[in-house]
């Protein structure tokens, strides 16, 4: 068969009340617990294992990809202030944290944590829910739904910097030196490699719910890693590639959030393996809509 593309895009749209709701209910159920842990999910032919302290760092499909690994590490950042350095949030105190069977299928598919900051006065909640598919056609899919509420306990605004780090290596076996990363606008990134079908496939990422990035950065592992784990103060360059090698890519959302109140951000993770032909027709479509959206900003 023809080559294909494994694809990583994130999209913005608007806010979904039900998907919040979810969220609510689906943390009611935290256990507390004092210590980090590695959560495995299961759902159809999927798996993914997030750490409460390093994010997601493993997602397995049958279908698509044959079983392969790739999620090397997905988290969120943050930051206080101006001039404060970044921190993982899984340096908060973890309250607690579940994997719950959210479909009743027998097996946990939904994991859901809350963290805090007692200093700051604020809390972080995350809930991560799996779905795969039990076979083909509708095998060649697997999705995540992340939700992150970040509530501001104190009795006057917050300035809270988010940073959403990801770091997939897309080549089959879990190479990572041919990917390419390039963002199309500020709210839309798309990460490829050359495989041969069927291993290859559209790995697309859509914001639900939130705040449009006020900025983003494409770059090689590990200089976005470094600048959130040094002493400073990171504000990502806007670097949109396209960028060849072992990429990585992270958003940033710079916010004020009011006394007492919330925001929150719902991503959406989809991993496909479209045939050939309609794979490239979507790739000519994306690199279409880039070509035009480069000849408006010039």
């Amino acid at each position: 068969m023809g080559n294909t593309k494994r694809v990583w895009e994130m999209t913005i749209i608007k806010q979904s009340t039900v998907l919040s709701v979810l969220l609510t209910v689906a943390l009611a159920w935290v256990v507390p617990t004092s210590k980090a842990a590695t959560y495995s999910l299961t759902n159809g032919t999927s798996t993914a294992t997030y750490d409460t302290a390093n994010g997601l760092t493993a997602w397995t499909a049958n279908y698509p990809l044959n079983g392969m690994n790739v999620a090397n590490q997905q988290q969120f950042w943050y930051r206080i202030g101006s001039s404060n350095p970044e921190a993982s949030i899984g340096t908060l105190t973890l309250v607690g944290a579940n994997a719950t069977d959210a479909n009743f299928d027998g097996y946990k598919d939904t994991l859901s944590s809350l963290y805090t900051n007692a200093a700051s006065k604020f809390t972080i909640s995350v809930s991560s829910f799996l779905i795969g598919y039990a076979g083909q056609p509708a095998g060649e899919n697997s999705d995540i739904n992340t939700t992150i509420k970040i509530t501001n306990l104190n009795g006057s605004a917050l300035d809270f910097h988010l940073f959403l780090y990801s770091d997939f290596n897309l080549g089959y076996g879990g190479g990572s030196d041919n990917d390419i990363v390039q963002f199309l606008n500020s709210t839309t990134v798309i990460q490829s490699n050359n495989v041969p079908y069927p291993f290859g496939g559209v790995l697309q990422t859509q914001e639900i719910s939130g705040l449009s990035p006020t900025e983003h950065e494409a770059n090689t592992y590990p200089a976005t890693f470094t600048s959130l784990t040094n002493s400073s103060a990171t504000t990502l360059s806007g670097a949109g590639g396209p960028l060849t090698g072992n990429a990585t890519w992270a958003f940033e959302w710079d916010m004020s959030i009011g006394a007492n109140s919330s925001q929150i951000i719902q991503l959406d993770n989809q991993l496909q393996v479209p045939e050939p032909s309609s794979l490239m027709l979507g790739l000519g479509g994306l690199l279409f809509f880039a070509a035009v959206l480069r000849r408006r900003i010039s």
